[in-house]
């Protein structure tokens, strides 16, 4: 009999505690800050509207050749090309330039120079 008034007073405890909402609470702070800073090297702004330009196949460069590839979405939304670099007397090395995605129509963006993920073909070894 004792125990049974032990558990029906802790059965209406429970139900009671569980019944009322929790207190609202609203956060003054964010927990995490939005900062998008791009990853690669600034590209120089005279190579910008050559970048922007879809029907560019390459860029006017003093001591390399640059092919561009065409534009592309990356998996993290950046507008990206591939550029395909040369330089006199050695193999083309194959890089990314990538910028942020336009704010409007006629914008010209600046372009970052990603970094490789994979430093040369040799690295990786099986």
């Amino acid at each position: 009999m004792f125990l049974r008034k032990w558990l029906l007073l802790f059965a209406s405890v429970l139900i009671v505690g569980c019944s009322s909402q929790p207190r609202h609470v609203s956060a003054t702070l964010p927990l995490v800050q939005h900062k998008s800073e791009p990853a690669g090297k600034p590209i120089p702004a005279m190579y910008r509207s050559g970048l922007e330009d879809l029907n560019s196949t390459r860029l006017q460069h003093t001591r390399y050749q640059i092919l561009l590839g065409p534009l592309y979405t990356s998996a993290l939304g950046l507008d990206c090309r591939e550029l395909v670099i040369t330089e006199s007397n050695q193999e083309p090395t194959s890089r990314v330039a990538c910028s942020e995605k336009k704010q409007y129509d006629q914008q010209i963006r600046a372009w970052y120079l990603m970094p490789n993920i994979i430093q040369s073909s040799t690295s990786v070894k099986l």
